[in-house]
């Protein structure tokens, strides 16, 4: 199974049109062997979400929770993601360790690393009660898990939702795709629709707020999510 790349510092804090530049040198890393594909068989047998399940706005998670890379029911810590990504998605350490920060900032930012927290829907009060708060959820994390410009979310201030996957959104990327289907440019593809979203955001939103732990978040690490999650 390939190991995905993370982004080091330098790119994190570049600017957004500047993922163009950067994807240039990226795009003869493309390709693909039956190695990379994860195993769906056996205890990772696709099995759907039942009552009581959580599932959240991140494709990631729900995919390793419909398939027992991580706890089924939704409800995880930092390690269990961490090693589901690495059993089911083959990501290196340095880049899972950015993406489940990013989640578990989102959850809940003063929360312990073994405090578990829900992938979709903040669950009901008293799952883990005593001294602790409640376990919190990934949804409805505006400006924590999802961001400003999100790739396929709608900014909270414009429509209301940041959570809910937006058909045209995700048909913008494909059209750019279909414009240049060349596999070794799928991150000039995702890094063009970012920097349109930015633009748009600027545009469209006058709340857009893009501050440091944002820039972070929105611009070094989603962005190439679906390129190195998706080739497996």
């Amino acid at each position: 199974m390939r190991r995905a790349f993370f982004l080091t510092l330098p790119c994190i804090l570049a600017p957004s049109d500047a993922f163009a530049i950067i994807g240039s040198g990226l795009r003869s890393r493309s390709t693909f062997s039956t190695s990379q594909l994860i195993d769906v068989t056996g205890a990772h047998v696709y099995v759907p979400a039942g009552p009581g399940d959580f599932r959240g706005p991140c494709p990631g998670l729900n995919a390793m929770a419909n398939h027992n890379y991580i706890p089924h029911n939704g409800m995880v810590t930092w390690e269990q993601v961490l090693n589901g990504s690495l059993k089911s998605f083959g990501a290196g350490p340095g880049f899972d360790a950015g993406a489940i920060s990013l989640a578990t900032y989102g959850a809940n930012l003063l929360a312990p690393p073994d405090f578990p927290f829900s992938i979709g829907e903040k669950p009901p009060a008293g799952i883990l009660g005593g001294i602790l708060a409640p376990p919190s959820g990934l949804t409805n994390t505006h400006n924590q898990f999802e961001v400003d410009a999100s790739a396929t979310r709608c900014d909270l201030y414009e429509c209301g939702d940041a959570h809910t996957l937006q058909t045209p959104l995700l048909q913008t990327i494909l059209d750019i795709y279909t414009a240049d289907p060349d596999p070794a440019h799928k991150e000039a593809v995702i890094e063009t629709h970012h920097a349109n979203r930015i633009r748009h955001s600027i545009e469209k939103n006058p709340y857009f707020f893009f501050g440091p732990i944002e820039l972070v978040i929105g611009s070094g690490a989603p962005p190439p999510y679906p390129c190195s999650f998706c080739q497996s």
